[in-house]
């Protein structure tokens, strides 16, 4: 099953490789060689490469006759008629072991050019196998076309490939194609210290022949005389064994070895060419995932104030990669209550996105129960905790502030799990929140504490991610939460957005030329006055 490949075989017609030009260059070796004997030298090819019938001399004008071959056939021969003066200018003894000298140049040089024409039919043959065995024929289909080949061109009557499982402790006998359609005992071997594929694996190849009294006589076919076997791989490791095998005893030849290594290599190179596609095929499956899922968590750009005019909120929550694990939630209960979650789930893009969407789906889902239930966000806190450890394995965890901004009462009532404490500004003193548990998703039916502050006009909350305080620089030196208490006195009296803006331009000029930043979550908040 060659699939439409034309196999050129070891053994290169005459006709082939004796061409007009080479038949040529022997002709004026001849001429040259009677210039210097006197004597009439002739070279006459074989009837298979002759063109013309050549009149032959009366047979008692031959005094001379001797053979040309290229190693395997008959080229023709070399003629020595009478010669035209006498006596020649030399011998007859002189002028028989000049012409068998020339006889046996001309039969090195035969060889050659049978050999490299040969040498070239085959390389082509393994050149076109790359375009032969194409993308659209399978994998089983592309390897039985290449041990085709190498069958054709070593002269084996049969090959298989053995490929290394993923958890590398056996070989499976994947493809084979024959002639003599052996008895393979194992088509699946393991990888034992003594095995033939261990040995192949370390020594590149193995030649196994039967009544050798070698210990892996086991691994052979049970009609096959001899087994030649080399590893096919890559540049990570070894990918499998190619076998080939014969009921002769046959050893390969070096040229037959070259033309096995680089059989091996080319299934080598399918394999690896395979693989990248299928991985290619992932990543452009993962990245359209990818740009679909970002796509309903866009970056998100707060600016918001209720229609009470009472506060204002302003910030930005964004994410390193196209998926993040930062949260920020501005949630409506009533006319005079917001549910304000801010948060940040463990590990980065994808793993992140997932706990951030599922503690975010837990909150919306709470935020629709009655308002009486919302007046507690230590006991919103344990619920969602409980959600996370449900859903999650422990090693998934999130950092959770949820509070409660009542306007009513001017408070805000809060719980913190493990979250970087927020900073409240009043009468220009800044202090920083409290926190009152262990992060969400480690224990389940953790208990959490809440806190009440009092808010009053000009009163500021900064809610951020450990993504504004851990901003590095290029000397390794962290922004901190000083930098964001800086920040926040340098614009005391300024709106929401103005307070956003100078704490985020000292985070960005601080952390300028430094590696990639974290997911980033920075969002102030605060209260009005009845003239603003």
């Amino acid at each position: 099953m060659n699939h439409g490949l034309k196999i050129s075989t070891a053994s290169v017609p005459q006709r082939q490789w004796l061409d007009p030009d080479f038949l040529a260059w022997i002709q004026s070796n001849c001429s040259e060689l009677r210039k210097i004997t006197g004597w009439p030298v002739h070279f006459v090819p074989s009837q298979q490469n002759s063109t013309e019938k050549e009149p032959q001399a009366p047979v008692q004008e031959h005094c001379w006759v001797t053979e040309v071959n290229d190693g395997e056939t008959r080229v023709g021969h070399l003629r020595v008629d009478l010669p035209d003066i006498d006596p020649p200018e030399c011998s007859f003894q002189t002028m028989r072991e000049m012409v068998e000298l020339t006889s046996k140049l001309l039969s090195a040089c035969s060889v050659r050019q049978r050999l490299s024409v040969t040498y070239a039919q085959e390389l082509s043959t393994l050149v076109s196998l790359d375009f032969t065995c194409s993308t659209e024929m399978n994998l089983i289909d592309r390897l039985s076309s290449i041990l085709d080949v190498a069958i054709e061109l070593s002269g084996y009557k049969e090959a298989g490939f053995y490929l290394l499982e993923p958890e590398n402790s056996c070989l499976k006998l994947r493809v084979r194609t024959s002639r003599a359609s052996f008895r393979i005992p194992q088509t699946q071997r393991e990888l034992t210290v003594d095995s033939a594929d261990v040995e192949i694996f370390s020594q590149g190849s193995l030649l196994v022949r039967r009544n050798q009294e070698s210990e892996y006589e086991e691994s052979l076919p049970h009609d096959a005389a001899v087994g030649f076997g080399l590893v096919v791989k890559s540049e990570t490791g070894p990918l499998g064994t190619v076998w080939f095998w014969d009921r002769r005893d046959k050893v390969p030849t070096e040229r037959e070895i070259h033309v096995l290594q680089s059989i091996s290599t080319q299934i080598a190179q399918m394999l690896e060419k395979v693989v990248l596609m299928k991985e290619s095929a992932v990543q452009r499956r993962m990245q359209h995932d990818l740009i679909q899922a970002s796509a309903c968590q866009p970056e998100q750009i707060v600016q918001y104030q209720p229609e009470n005019g009472l506060w204002e909120a302003a910030g930005i929550c964004t994410s390193r990669f196209e998926l993040g694990g930062d949260v920020f939630e501005l949630i409506a209960l009533d006319e005079h209550h917001t549910l304000i979650a801010v948060g940040d789930a463990s590990g980065d893009s994808v793993p992140a996105a997932m706990i951030m969407s599922t503690v975010r789906g837990a909150l919306r889902s709470l935020a629709s129960s009655p308002i009486e239930e919302l007046m507690d966000p230590a006991a919103i806190m344990y619920r969602v905790n409980n959600v996370l450890c449900e859903l999650t394995p422990s090693h998934q965890f999130m950092s959770m502030l949820i509070g409660i901004l009542d306007t009513s009462e001017n408070c805000f009532r809060y719980s913190n799990a493990g979250h970087p404490t927020p900073f409240y500004s009043r009468d220009c003193e800044v202090e920083a929140l409290q926190s009152h548990g262990v992060l969400l998703g480690v224990m389940e039916d953790a208990e959490y504490d809440y806190s009440e502050l009092s808010l009053r006009p000009q009163s500021l909350l900064v809610f951020y991610s450990d993504g504004i305080s851990e901003a590095m620089n290029d000397r390794k030196k962290l922004f901190h939460s000083e930098g964001i208490v800086r920040g926040l006195k340098g614009c005391l009296l300024g709106t929401a957005q103005e307070v956003f803006e100078e704490i985020w331009a000292n985070m960005e000029g601080h952390s300028q030329g430094a590696d990639e930043p974290d997911d980033r979550t920075l969002v102030i908040l605060r209260m009005l006055s009845d003239s603003e």
